[in-house]
């Protein structure tokens, strides 16, 4: 029990590692055109200055586990993406982040000492366009809601479920899948060893220090928010929403992605997203507080 609430505590900084960084990131190219390369490279720079963290994320490819992907007139499908293991989507050193553009950017950072990981995904947009700006606000209202509604002893799929419910609702589509879970369309993940701890087998997969299997058992341990899944939510989790949500009626709009994390620690519940600052920084004051 007591390695569990360790993994959960170690997640939850990781997170808030994660947001400081990218607040300090984001105060350096405030009103700068600057490139995806250029961003990914600065933070990825800044958050693995932290001893206590890997130079690389799990989720790799895209490069390094971060991707920063900036979506324009110019390139109007750039956050289109079901999956960020596509090439296409990877930071360029040619497609440029600004205020004015609508922006996602995502990190995957493993700690040392425990191989948890605390995987962090924002969008960012302080532009005046009233449509984007309405998306924005119903997807994180949408992703928000699905990580209210969860409550200990519900099966994940019926997580899932209730997602569904609201898309239809709201009228928007999920363009998130797994490729490392057969294509399986999702809303989220649970974060391993925040439920149970690492078998002997793990165990010894881990202590050998060798990256590609130590990003292969993260990234297999995980169990998918999706139709499937009947695990039932314990006491003691750690898992995320975030779905990837395209407007029904409207295919000019980006799609639009917010990384919560919902924490169940000995049965006291918490919905986190650390994002209120990074809003407020970036103009984003229509999100702050919802």
């Amino acid at each position: 029990m007591t390695e569990i609430l360790n993994n959960i505590d170690t997640c939850l900084r990781m997170r808030q590692l994660s947001a400081t960084t990218l607040l300090e990131t984001l105060k350096m190219i405030k009103n700068k055109n600057v490139s995806e390369k250029y961003v990914k490279e600065l933070w990825q720079t800044k958050l693995s200055a932290a001893p206590s963290i890997y130079e690389k994320g799990w989720y790799e490819p895209p490069p390094d586990g971060f991707a920063v992907l900036a979506c324009d007139d110019a390139n109007p499908t750039r956050l289109d993406f079901s999956s960020l293991r596509e090439e296409y989507f990877y930071p360029q050193s040619d497609v440029f982040l600004s205020i004015d553009s609508v922006n996602f950017l995502y990190c995957s950072p493993v700690d040392r000492a425990s191989n948890m990981i605390g995987d962090f995904g924002i969008t960012l947009y302080g532009g005046n366009d009233q449509k984007i700006i309405d998306h924005i606000q119903k997807v994180f209202t949408i992703t928000k809601s699905i990580a209210d509604h969860a409550q200990i002893g519900m099966e994940l799929r019926e997580v899932y479920e209730f997602g569904l419910s609201l898309f239809d609702k709201y009228q928007v589509t999920n363009l998130d899948y797994s490729q490392t879970d057969g294509m399986n369309v999702n809303i989220g993940h649970t974060i391993p060893w925040t439920y149970d701890v690492m078998t002997a087998a793990e165990n010894n997969i881990a202590s050998t220090g060798n990256w590609d299997d130590i990003k292969n058992i993260i990234s297999k341990k995980r169990k998918f928010i999706s139709k499937d899944q009947d695990l039932k939510i314990p006491e003691n989790i750690v898992f995320t929403i975030e779905p990837k949500l395209k407007s029904s009626r409207d295919p000019n709009i980006p799609s639009i992605d917010f990384h919560m994390i919902v924490v169940f620690r000995q049965g006291k519940k918490t919905v986190i997203h650390g994002f209120d600052d990074i809003f407020s920084q970036w103009d984003m004051n229509y999100l702050v507080k919802i």
